[in-house]
C-alpha cells in the first residue's frame, strides 16, 4: 500500500489530490495564453503547431529521462521507457 493510500485512509488529503490520489485543477494554476499569442499560434497553421507540440513532448521525455538517469542510475532502457511513460499519463509525487 503506497504512503497516499495510507493518508487518505487517515483522514489527510495531499494538496492538489482528492480522496483516493487523483489530481484536482488548482483554477489558480492555469494559464491562460493572451490575445497576441493566441494570433501567433492560429497563424502556425494546424502543421506547425503539431510539430511544436510534437518538439515539446519529446524535450519532456528527455527530462524526465534525465531525472530518471539521477534518480535510478542503474535503471535499464526499458524501465526508463516504462517510468517516462507512467509519468508522462498519471504525473508523480
Amino acid at each position: 500500500m503506497s504512503s497516499s493510500d495510507d493518508n487518505t485512509k487517515a483522514g489527510k488529503v495531499d494538496a492538489g489530490r482528492a480522496p483516493g490520489g487523483r489530481r484536482v485543477v488548482d483554477a489558480r494554476r492555469i494559464e491562460v495564453i493572451d490575445d497576441q499569442m493566441a494570433a501567433v499560434l492560429r497563424g502556425m497553421g494546424a502543421e506547425r503547431r503539431v510539430a511544436m507540440i510534437d518538439q515539446l513532448v519529446r524535450e519532456g521525455r528527455w527530462f524526465i529521462a534525465a531525472a530518471i538517469g539521477v534518480d535510478s542510475p542503474d535503471a535499464s532502457g526499458d524501465e526508463i521507457e516504462a517510468q517516462i511513460t507512467a509519468r508522462m499519463r498519471h504525473g508523480t509525487d
